[in-house]
Parts: C-alpha cells; sequence; structure tokens
C-alpha cells in the first residue's frame, strides 16, 4: 500500500510536471513563430503599399500587434513556471483564471493578424479593387479594430504583471486595485 501511494505520488508529480511544461513549451513554439512571422508581415505591408497605395507607416500596426503577441507569449511562458510552484489556494484559482484570460486574448489577437486580415486583403474571395475606396474603409476598420485590441491585451498583460509582483499576493493586488 506504501510503495502503491508512493508510486500514485510520482504519478501526479509527473503529470503535472508535464502539463506545466508542455504549456510552456507551446508558448516558447509560440514566440518564434511570430519572429517568422513578422517577415511574412513585410511582404504583406509591401504588397498593400503597392495594390493598394496605403502607406508603410499606416502598416505599422500589423508589427506593433505582432509584437504584442509575442512579449505576451513569453509572460504567459513564464506564468506557467510560475504556476507550477504555486500552491493551491484561491490565488491560485485566481491566477489560472487571470492566465486563461491573457491566453484568450493573445490567441484572439494572433488570429486576427494570421486569419483575419489574409481573409480581407489576400484570400481569393476578397474581391476590394486595387485602390477602391472599400478597400480603404476595410482597412481603416480593421487597423481600428487591431490598434484597440493590441491596447486591451497589452494592458491586461501589464496588469496581469503588476499583480504578481504585489507584496500579499494576487487578491490583495485585485482587491488594491478595485478601489
Amino acid at each position: 500500500a506504501t510503495e502503491e501511494k508512493s508510486r500514485l505520488r510520482a504519478k501526479h508529480a509527473l503529470d503535472k510536471y508535464m502539463f506545466y511544461f508542455e504549456r510552456f513549451m507551446d508558448h516558447d513554439r509560440g514566440m518564434k513563430l511570430t519572429v517568422r512571422e513578422e517577415q511574412d508581415i513585410e511582404g504583406k505591408v509591401q504588397t498593400l503599399h503597392d495594390k493598394h497605395g496605403f502607406e508603410i507607416i499606416e502598416l505599422q500596426f500589423l508589427y506593433d500587434a505582432l509584437r504584442q503577441v509575442r512579449v505576451c507569449r513569453r509572460v504567459l511562458k513564464w506564468t506557467y513556471v510560475y504556476g507550477y510552484y504555486l500552491e493551491e489556494s484561491s490565488d491560485k484559482h485566481l491566477f489560472e483564471h487571470l492566465q486563461k484570460n491573457l491566453e484568450e486574448k493573445v490567441d484572439a489577437l494572433h488570429e486576427m493578424l494570421e486569419r483575419d486580415f489574409d481573409q480581407i486583403f489576400f484570400s481569393d474571395d476578397s474581391n476590394l479593387a486595387t485602390g477602391s475606396a472599400d478597400a480603404h474603409a476595410k482597412f481603416m476598420d480593421f487597423r481600428s479594430h487591431a490598434t484597440n485590441f493590441t491596447n486591451v491585451t497589452q494592458k491586461f498583460m501589464v496588469q496581469i504583471i503588476h499583480d504578481l509582483g504585489c507584496e500579499g499576493g494576487l487578491s490583495t493586488a485585485r482587491s488594491a486595485s478595485a478601489r
């Protein structure tokens, strides 16, 4: 019976380690992917400049959003190390909730840059005429949405980092910031 308990504890410890390690590595891969995607964006920026006449500076938001995804992935990667060592408590549940929330925001922003942007401007279904007012309107709408979402994601990430660094834990930081 003692040997069985020891074996189960070891299995539980290994499962816990693997859970956190796999997520750590997922975000590490996601970070590296954004480096490669930055090169893709350079080509898309040039195409939009040539095809629709958008100024290069108008397209800076794409780089900013992708860099925000990269920074958030780095933060998320290390939150899994933090979470691994965090004892079971209400703070841990709050931490996991905030971590999940940030992951959802980062995934949505990344998807917006990968899928939504391509669907609007680079898909076969895209019927935007070169240099048309419709193309410019769709671009301005997408840019506004992406910029706002980038800012929201950044603020959420900064707040989590701040809360994790507060003395007394997350619960104390959250109650103090609510005042």
